[in-house]
């Protein structure tokens, strides 16, 4: 189960579509990374949180990793909405305070990835099977 989820978490891609919008997601999830570029910001040096966030982080993903099956018909990796407090913590305290132009855009991005899922996931039959 560790490796299919850990493909599913962190590389699964989105796969191509012939109609507008051109990309289509999978209906068991896809790499939070790619559905939510802002969160590689967490990776971001300083601030005052970072080992206790980590450790969290590195727990909660084993576990959610052992975890037979993510489910189905979500968009993304559901489970790793337990990771967000720890990832809340991280993006808070690391970095600069004011917003950058890079921060704002993969905020940005990521906001347009999610509505075009949502999009896709109510009102076509793109996600279902």
């Amino acid at each position: 189960a560790i490796p299919w989820n850990v493909h599913k978490m962190l590389f699964e891609g989105f796969r191509d579509a012939p109609n507008f919008p051109f990309l289509s997601f999978y209906p068991f999830g896809c790499s939070i990374f790619l559905v939510s570029p802002f969160l590689f910001l967490i990776f971001r040096e300083g601030g005052p949180h970072k080992v206790t966030p980590w450790i969290a982080i590195g727990l909660l993903t084993l576990a959610l990793w052992a975890h037979g099956n993510p489910g189905g018909w979500q968009f993304s990796y559901r489970y790793a909405m337990v990771l967000l407090p720890w990832m809340f913590l991280l993006l808070l305290g690391n970095g600069p305070a004011k917003l950058s132009v890079i921060e704002v855009s993969l905020f940005v991005v990521s906001v347009t990835i999610n509505a075009v899922a949502t999009y896709q996931f109510l009102w076509t039959n793109q996600i279902h099977l």
